[in-house]
């Protein structure tokens, strides 16, 4: 079982979340070919509806 779905079975939404979110930011950075800095993670994550400003994306 995933970090994530542990999370989800405990009812640790924020944890969840925050999760989900990191994953996300290693997944574009990865897709970047480890390119892309948090300006542009942030870009790429709010082009795909994810609020996120490139201050949170440096973490």
């Amino acid at each position: 079982m995933t970090c994530i779905a542990v999370a989800l079975n405990t009812g640790v939404k924020g944890i969840a979340e925050e999760l989900q979110l990191n994953a996300e930011i290693k997944q574009i950075h990865n897709d970047s070919n480890g390119s892309a800095g948090a300006r542009t993670i942030a870009d790429i994550a709010t082009n795909k509806g994810i609020k996120l400003s490139r201050y949170r994306a440096v973490g």
